[in-house]
């Protein structure tokens, strides 16, 4: 099982290429999300030490992704395992 610290990393890696693809700056991005230049660029770079809790950064990830058009639920569904968070469960209904 991978750390949270090599999740990030992976992730942070998968939307940056994602976002030079789409030819969006940091700022742009930023902008978009409301969120600061050098937050995207620490998430980008695997950087936990310039991120807030990880309950946050799965928000951060979640709207990156979004923004991006990026499906990457799967590897946050593994990483919430570091931090206690259930993903969503489907309740049949009656």
């Amino acid at each position: 099982m991978q750390t949270q610290s090599e999740l990030v990393a992976r992730i942070g890696n998968q939307l940056r290429e994602a976002r030079e693809q789409q030819r969006y700056t940091l700022a742009q991005v930023a902008a978009a999300m409301h969120r600061s230049q050098s937050q995207i660029a620490a998430l980008e770079a695997g950087d936990e030490t310039r991120l807030p809790e990880w309950v946050y950064v799965v928000g951060i990830i979640r709207s990156y992704s979004k923004l991006l058009g990026v499906e990457i639920e799967a590897c946050l569904r593994v990483g919430d395992a570091y931090d206690g968070i259930a993903p969503p469960v489907a309740v049949p209904e009656e």
